[in-house]
């Protein structure tokens, strides 16, 4: 495990999603790392790009609720805002949907994080 990637790549396998996200003790830095990164001033930033540059609707379906800024990839995680084509903004249910999480995913992560 060296990476936000590795992280998410081993915890989107069918198995592990389907099986409760069995996250390892040497995953919980990343997902730590990860949270905190939601919470940042620069993801805020991001979020609002995203949200300008897609005039606040969902990429897939159009719609204006619930919307949620998706990784398609980690390969550049921290530099997002350089490379805003690693993005996707979607509601909850094509989060869900399309790559099989999304408030329902987060929040199940965030368990393991919580003292």
């Amino acid at each position: 495990m060296n990476t936000i990637q590795d992280l998410f790549d081993d915890i989107n396998k069918p198995n592990v999603f389907g099986n409760g996200l069995d996250i390892s003790k040497e995953q919980e830095p990343y997902i730590k790392e990860y949270d905190s990164f939601l919470k940042s001033d620069y993801w805020k930033a991001v979020r609002k790009t995203m949200f300008k540059l897609h005039n606040g609707k969902c990429q897939f379906c159009g719609s204006t609720q619930y919307l949620q800024v998706h990784h398609y990839t980690y390969e550049h995680f921290q530099d997002e805002l350089n490379h805003l084509e690693d993005l996707r903004l979607l509601c909850n249910k094509c989060h869900l949907n399309q790559f099989g999480h999304g408030d329902r995913y987060i929040k199940r992560i965030k368990r393991y994080i919580r003292p």
